[in-house]
């Protein structure tokens, strides 16, 4: 085997390696994009505990981030 197909192989399989990550990484943005989008993060401290799961039912009605009867 000379060098020049060694690197190339070394290339290709550190090539696969970092798009395995990036697409890991990109899929695990997506999904918490659209919890956020959704309204599963927008609990806050003090807040009732359903606040997020409220949101979430009613953000396509009312819009992100709003309160039930807002």
């Amino acid at each position: 085997m000379n060098v020049k197909n060694f690197i190339i192989t070394n290339s290709v399989i550190i090539n696969s390696i970092i798009i395995q990550v990036f697409h890991f990484a990109f899929k695990k943005a997506i999904k918490f994009d659209f919890l956020v989008s959704e309204g599963y993060f927008l609990a806050e401290k003090g807040e009732n505990s359903n606040y997020g799961i409220l949101t979430s039912q009613n953000s396509k009605r009312s819009g992100i981030g709003h309160r039930l009867g807002e």
